[in-house]
């Protein structure tokens, strides 16, 4: 039931004095936040609502997925996660970036007893929309601003600060921006985060302090994944997938040198290749969406699934299962690995939808950061092995 564990400082919203019975519109907008630095969190500020039984929550995200070696990524849809029994259901994703401007948006529709729930980047018109149908006839009546997932406070963005502006609510289809009585609340105390709302409404803030010490300084990446992992739109980040692929080689027996050797040659022939393709890219999707272009977009999705196959191959003949730091700091890389590589194929599976220049741009940036994390990874195994 909402307020979720994990919330951490969040505004509520009470319409009671208006005496309707439910929000038929909320929108907000707010500005994508500065990218934290080498931050292997996730976590997203967000706006929403639900219905008074708290179990129905609709919301436009704004989740930050990260890297420990960069690559870490902002992307942007609408969630809908019903508690009881458990369903949910999420809109496509999208990627933005720091600086952008988002626009979310839930509107009521009297004939279905339904809400479309839309998600918009203002910059690129990039947008995310699905329709949700009331359970059971229930009345959204509590919208709620949000930021959440408990991480150390350096895994937050630097600008410590999100806002949430241009709030526009309607209640029974009658505007009622400035009857709603908004609370700041906290749930699960964590670096300072506070929540302030403007005198006429139209505005909310959320604020934090990276320096601070928090409770979950003590604990490791893997405890906090475990502690963050659950509830709507964490869950459809599939970010288990990526541990849970390693786990039949995280500590492998026994180790193979001759393999392993070859494996690292490998993956130096797979950065060469990789870099090679982002620069030929660079060329031939330079002005035009050519034939070439398209092929060597295509080239370079097959160079990331063999670099991840060879990583992960090297994982297995070249570890001797004595749970070293540096083995394990392997393993975290191969983790990252994996992680960087599904944002660059994401990046390369949306082009064709994209305009051509913004998709080269962030091509050659997630194949950067690929290529980063490969060579941490060449040089761990090399120093492993030293």
């Amino acid at each position: 039931q909402d307020p979720a564990t994990g919330w951490m400082a969040y505004a509520v919203g009470d319409i009671s004095s208006t005496g309707a019975d439910r929000i038929t519109r909320l929108e907000m907008t707010w500005t994508v936040g500065e990218e934290p630095t080498k931050s292997s969190a996730f976590f997203s500020p967000w706006f929403g609502m639900d219905p008074a039984d708290n179990l129905n929550l609709i919301q436009p995200v704004n989740p930050w997925s990260g890297s420990r070696f960069g690559g870490g990524s902002w992307s942007a849809y609408t969630e809908y996660y019903q508690w009881s029994p458990t369903h949910n259901s999420n809109s496509k994703s999208f990627s933005v970036s720091s600086g952008d401007t988002l626009h979310g948006s839930l509107i009521y529709d009297e004939s279905s007893d339904s809400y479309t729930l839309t998600q918009e980047c203002v910059e690129t018109g990039a947008s995310s929309t699905q329709v949700v149908k009331a359970q059971n006839g229930k009345k959204y009546n509590i919208p709620y601003v949000v930021y959440e997932k408990t991480f150390p406070c350096a895994d937050y963005p630097p600008d410590e600060i999100v806002t949430f502006r241009d709030i526009i609510v309607e209640c029974d289809g009658v505007d009622c921006t400035k009857d709603v009585k908004w609370s700041e609340m906290v749930k699960d105390d964590n670096c300072e985060m506070a929540a302030h709302i403007s005198d006429d409404n139209s505005e909310i803030s959320i604020t934090w302090n990276t320096k601070a010490s928090s409770t979950y300084d003590s604990m490791s990446r893997q405890e906090l994944f475990d502690l963050n992992y659950h509830g709507n739109w964490a869950l459809a980040m599939d970010l288990d997938e990526n541990l849970l692929a390693l786990d039949g080689v995280r500590l492998p027996t026994p180790v193979h040198p001759i393999k392993c050797t070859a494996d690292i040659a490998l993956i130096a022939e797979d950065l060469k290749s990789g870099k090679d393709a982002v620069t030929t890219i660079e060329s031939s999707c330079d002005k035009t969406r050519s034939e070439q272009c398209i092929t060597d977009l295509t080239s370079l999705m097959g160079v990331v699934d063999t670099t991840l196959e060879h990583a992960t191959t090297a994982l297995s003949d070249c570890m001797d299962g004595t749970g070293s730091d540096c083995e394990l700091n392997l393993d975290n890389i191969v983790a990252d690995l994996e992680s960087v590589s599904h944002d660059l194929e994401e990046v390369l599976v949306t082009c064709p939808a994209r305009q051509l220049k913004d998709c080269v741009k962030d091509v050659v940036a997630s194949g950067k950061a690929l290529f980063t994390v490969i060579e941490a990874a060449v040089t761990t195994y090399k120093e492993c092995k030293a």
